[in-house]
């Protein structure tokens, strides 16, 4: 996706108004202008101020057809449930199979239950505009490494999420921002050191990489 792209849905100075804004429509496919997409435009948005926006129907739009790729719409939930809304253009029963059913209820449920209380985080960007959304150097501003990072991102300074958005790939590279920080890994219960990287970690279709900050 362009910046033009993004930019071309935001309301001229309304940045400080907290009210939701659609993001741009995204082509149903694994591409820049499509699941791949999604990650850069919700940073992009949220660093502009737009901390509350709708993003793209799981499984893209643009198309104008059912999505086909039971693979794609679940790592797009994966990412889709970390966002303020979860929007649908074609209910998850009539598009894909029953495992997709299953994994969008878990989905729905775990956005209610974890992510939702996150957004308390709405209360600091209404005293301190800071993103709710952030790139691993807005926790590590002096890491070097932290500014590389494209395919992860945190809610706050305390949730990191790291999708995938490579179809076929059931691991992930990840790097834990904040080098003196402990991570633990929500789904395992494993903490790791801040500062490093987690090379080829496991990240199954049902379970997206979530690690919480601990210390």
């Amino acid at each position: 996706m362009t910046t033009a792209q993004s930019v071309a849905v935001l309301p001229s100075r309304a940045s400080h108004l907290p009210f939701f804004v659609q993001m741009s429509p995204l082509h149903s496919d694994w591409s820049h202008v499509g699941l791949k997409g999604l990650i850069p435009s919700v940073l992009h948005n949220s660093f502009l101020g737009y901390n509350f926006f709708i993003p793209d129907a799981v499984g893209g739009s643009l198309a104008g057809d059912i999505p086909e790729d039971p693979e794609l719409y679940m790592q797009w939930l994966q990412i889709v449930m970390f966002l303020p809304v979860m929007a649908f253009g074609t209910p998850p029963w009539l598009c894909c199979n029953a495992c997709v059913l299953n994994l969008t209820r878990q989905c729905i449920q775990r956005h209610r239950d974890f992510v939702v209380p996150l957004l308390k985080y709405s209360e600091e960007w209404l005293s301190s505009r800071y993103p709710i959304f952030w790139l691993a150097w807005w926790l590590s501003p002096m890491d070097p490494t932290a500014f590389t990072v494209k395919d992860e991102f945190l809610i706050g300074d305390e949730v990191l999420v790291a999708p995938i958005t490579e179809k076929g790939q059931t691991w992930q590279d990840i790097y834990l921002t904040g080098e003196g920080h402990l991570w633990m890994d929500i789904n395992t219960v494993r903490i790791f050191d801040g500062g490093t990287v987690l090379r080829n970690y496991s990240a199954s279709l049902a379970e997206v990489p979530v690690l919480v900050k601990t210390s």
